[in-house]
């Protein structure tokens, strides 16, 4: 009896520690644990200008780092957070939002019901939205694998990346291919 005791308590005590120890994802502090970033610039008066970084997290990284991750979307293995970094050039031209042309993307992984490695694709989620996925049929009732979404300059929710049937404690790639602004937009993630 006394050593289960000792036991239980040790439990309690490591998921005190534990729950102690992790804090909610915070994009200021933690932007630094993003796996890629990709800056789109313009020219502006004969001068590259960066105005848009846009910044890729996987959720088990922050996980490990004791980062506990707010989720508005089930299933979702990672996020993208797009910030604007040069308001003056949606200002100078009178726009309040700027463009992303998602399309189809690619993720390969291991499949949760059988085990073994396959191609899939990504749902998206942004601001109460589902878009992406493997839909080109416009009345299928599904979202569209591609189009274009306007997001406002002061956004600050995450896009969040999901996929319902692959395994995300396994090795996975991730090749996501779009446009932002006019410009490439690429991240290219592998887990291994």
């Amino acid at each position: 009896m006394k050593r289960m005791i000792v036991t239980l308590t040790a439990l309690v005590l490591i998921m005190y520690a534990n729950t102690a120890l992790s804090r909610p994802f915070d994009f200021e502090k933690d932007k630094n644990l993003a796996v890629e970033t990709v800056t789109i610039s313009k020219t502006i008066d004969g001068k590259e200008t960066n105005i848009i970084q846009v910044y890729l997290f996987m959720e088990y990284i922050l996980r490990e780092k004791g980062l506990t991750i707010p989720k508005s979307s089930s299933n979702s293995f990672g996020f993208l957070i797009p910030k604007v970094i040069n308001t003056d050039y949606f200002t100078n031209l009178s726009r309040e939002t700027f463009v992303i042309e998602y399309d189809y993307t690619l993720i390969t992984g291991t499949l949760k019901s059988e085990g073994k490695e396959v191609e899939s694709f990504v749902d998206f989620h942004h601001d109460g939205q589902d878009f992406g996925g493997r839909s080109y049929c416009s009345d299928c009732g599904e979202p569209l694998a591609y189009g274009v979404r306007h997001i406002s300059i002061d956004n600050d929710a995450p896009i969040w990346l999901k996929n319902n049937w692959l395994d995300f404690s396994q090795d996975f790639m991730l090749d996501l291919k779009w446009l932002c602004e006019e410009e490439t937009l690429a991240f290219k993630f592998q887990k291994e």
